[in-house]
C-alpha cells in the first residue's frame, strides 16, 4: 500500500471534514481583523477556564480516593469514563466520516483502492481520539503523577496514551465498514443508519460493562488484584495491550482490502414510493403557513443525517451520561445519596434538578444554526410569499420542540432513576420548558442576525458555526446571573413558592423580550431587502 498516497488522502479528508484547519488561508486573505482577535481571545479565556475547572475537579477526586485509601481507583474510574466518552464521540464522528462525508463525491471517481481510502479515514478518526486524549487524559495523568512521580508510571502513561484510541477507533471503523458492505449487498438500507445503530449498541454495551466494573464488589476485587500484583505484571499487561492494539491496525487494513475487492460505492437513494403526480396533490393548502413551514423544517432536518447526528448530540448525551456519572461516582453510591436527598430535602433537590435541566438545555445547536442550515438556498426564503418573521418563528418552534424532547428525557431519568415525585417532575418540566424556550430564542436571534451561509459541507453549518458558540456564551452568562439571583433569594429566606414563581416570571419576561427582538429584527431585514 502506497504510504505517500495514504498521507495525502488523510490530509485531504482531514481538510474536507475539519474546515477550521483552513484558518491559515482565511487569515492570508482577510488578515487578522478586530472581530477575529476578540473571538480568539474569548475562546482562549473560555478554554483556559474550562481546563482550570477540570484540573480542580481531578484534584478533588484524587484527594477523595486517596483519603479512602484507594488512589488507584482514581485512575480506573477516569480511564473508564474517558474511554466511554471517547467511544461516544468517535461513534458519531466515524459514522459521519465513513457514511456521510462529502469527500466521497470526488474521491470515489479517482483511481484509488478502497483499502487505501478506508485506511485514510481510520487515520483521521484516530486523530480525533488523540485530540480528545490531549484534552482529557493528560490532566488525569498529570494529577496522579504529581503525587506519584516515577519513570515506570511515565512509561505506562505514555503507552496508554499511544494505544488507547486505537482499539475503539478500529472497532467503530469495522462497524462502519460492515454497514457499507451490507448496504452494497442489499441496496435498500442506507449504511449510515446501520452504522449508527451498531455504534450506539456498542457504546451502550460498553457503558453497561463500565457500570458493572465500577460497582462496589467488583471494584474492590479489582483494586485488590492491582495492589497484589508485581511490577513485571504491569509490564506484561501493558505489552499485551500494546500488541493487541498494534495488531488491530493491519487486520483492519487486510479486511478493508478483502471486503471491497470489487470496489467501493455508495448505494443510490431509494426511489419515490409514489409518482410525482401523486405526491404533488398532498393537501399542503389545507395547512396554515406556520404549520407548513414547521413541517418543512422537520423534514429538512431529519432528511440530513449530518444535522441529526450533530444537532441532537447535546440533546441525547446528557440524559444518557447523567445516570452513568452517578453510578461511577464513589463506587456507585452517589445515586443512593441523591435519592436520600430527594426524600429528605425535596425543595433543594428540585432546585438542583432545575439547574441540570437549565444548563443542559442551553446547549442547543439546532436553534443557533436554524437559518445557517439554509445555506445557498437562503434566497428561496426571500421569495416565499410569507413574512420572514413567520418563517423564523417556525424555525424557533421546531428548535424548541426538539429541546423539549431532551427535557422530557431528562425528566424521565429524574423520575425513574433518582426517585423524584410526579409533582416535582411537573414543576421541573414547566419551569425547564420556559428556559428551554429562552435558550432557543437566543440561538435563533443570533443566527438570524448573522447567519453562516457560505458553507460547503453540511456539518459546517452546525459544528463549525460561530453562532453556536455565541449562543452558548450568552446562555451560560444568563445562567451565572440566575445563580446569583437564586443565591440572593435563599440568603434572604424567600419562600419556596416565591422562588419558583420568580424563576418562572423571569423566564417569561426574557422569553417575550427575545421573541419580540426576533420579530423586530426580521421586519428590519425585510425592509432592507
Amino acid at each position: 500500500m502506497n504510504r505517500l498516497q495514504i498521507r495525502r488522502l488523510t490530509r485531504c479528508i482531514l481538510l474536507t471534514n475539519v474546515n477550521f484547519l483552513q484558518a491559515r488561508h482565511w487569515l492570508r486573505q482577510g488578515g487578522i481583523s478586530l472581530h477575529t482577535t476578540v473571538m480568539l481571545a474569548i475562546l482562549l479565556m473560555i478554554g483556559s477556564l474550562l481546563m482550570y475547572s477540570y484540573v480542580n475537579l481531578l484534584t478533588k477526586a484524587y484527594r477523595f480516593f486517596h483519603e479512602a485509601g484507594a488512589p488507584s481507583a482514581y485512575l480506573i474510574v477516569f480511564l473508564c469514563a474517558i474511554l466511554l466518552l471517547l467511544l461516544l464521540a468517535s461513534a458519531f464522528y466515524t459514522v459521519h466520516l465513513f457514511c456521510y462525508s462529502r469527500d466521497y463525491t470526488g474521491l470515489l471517481h479517482m483511481p484509488i483502492e478502497p483499502g487505501t481510502l478506508l485506511t485514510s479515514k481510520l487515520l483521521v478518526s484516530l486523530l480525533l481520539g488523540y485530540t480528545l486524549e490531549l484534552l482529557l487524559l493528560v490532566p488525569v495523568f498529570s494529577v496522579y503523577g504529581s503525587h506519584h512521580p516515577s519513570m515506570g508510571f511515565a512509561a505506562a502513561a505514555l503507552t496508554i496514551m499511544l494505544f488507547m484510541p486505537v482499539i475503539p477507533s478500529v472497532l467503530l471503523a469495522v462497524i462502519a465498514m460492515l454497514a457499507l458492505k451490507v448496504s452494497q449487498c442489499s441496496m435498500r438500507v442506507h449504511p449510515g443508519w446501520l452504522g449508527l445503530a451498531g455504534s450506539l449498541l456498542t457504546v451502550t454495551g460498553c457503558g453497561w460493562l463500565t457500570g458493572t466494573l465500577l460497582q462496589g464488589d467488583v471494584l474492590s476485587k479489582l483494586l485488590h488484584l492491582i495492589h497484589g500484583s508485581e511490577t513485571w505484571h504491569y509490564g506484561i499487561a501493558l505489552a499485551l495491550f500494546a500488541a493487541v492494539s498494534a495488531l488491530s491496525l493491519p487486520l483492519y487494513v487486510l479486511a478493508s482490502r478483502r471486503w471491497f475487492r470489487s470496489g467501493l460505492y455508495l448505494p443510490m437513494q431509494p426511489r419515490r414510493a409514489a409518482p410525482v403526480s401523486a405526491t404533488a396533490t398532498r393537501p399542503y393548502s389545507r395547512r396554515t403557513p406556520f404549520v407548513s413551514c414547521f413541517i418543512k423544517e422537520l423534514k429538512l432536518f431529519f432528511r440530513e443525517p449530518v444535522y441529526v447526528i450533530n444537532g441532537l448530540f447535546g440533546i441525547v448525551l446528557p440524559p444518557l451520561m447523567l445516570p452513568l456519572a452517578f453510578s461511577m461516582g464513589s463506587a456507585g453510591e452517589d445515586a443512593g445519596t441523591v435519592r436520600e436527598m430527594v426524600a429528605q430535602e425535596p425543595f433543594f433537590s428540585l432546585l438542583l434538578a432545575l439547574g441540570v435541566i437549565i444548563a443542559t438545555s442551553a446547549i442547543n445547536p439546532v436553534a443557533s444554526s436554524s437559518v445557517s442550515r439554509e445555506g445557498r438556498h437562503f434566497w428561496i426564503c426571500r421569495l416565499v410569499p410569507l413574512a420572514w418573521h413567520s418563517q423564523v418563528s417556525a424555525k424557533l418552534a421546531f428548535a424548541y420542540s426538539l429541546s423539549c424532547c431532551g427535557l422530557l428525557m431528562n425528566c424521565f431519568i429524574f423520575w425513574l432513576y433518582f426517585g423524584f415525585s410526579l409533582t416535582q417532575i411537573v414543576i421541573i418540566f414547566s419551569i425547564g420548558s420556559l428556559y428551554a424556550g429562552l435558550w432557543s430564542a437566543i440561538g435563533v436571534w443570533i443566527d438570524t442576525r448573522r447567519p453562516k451561509l457560505n458553507w460547503l459541507n453540511k456539518s459546517e453549518a452546525v459544528k463549525q458555526n460561530l453562532n453556536v458558540v455565541l449562543a452558548m456564551l450568552v446562555s451560560f452568562s444568563l445562567i451565572g446571573l440566575l445563580y446569583y439571583l437564586l443565591t440572593f433569594a435563599l440568603e434572604h429566606n424567600w419562600g419556596q413558592a416565591a422562588i419558583l414563581l420568580g424563576l418562572a416570571a423571569l423566564a417569561t419576561v426574557l422569553n417575550v423580550t427575545w421573541v419580540q427582538g426576533i420579530v423586530a429584527m426580521c421586519r428590519k431585514q425585510e425592509r432592507h431587502h
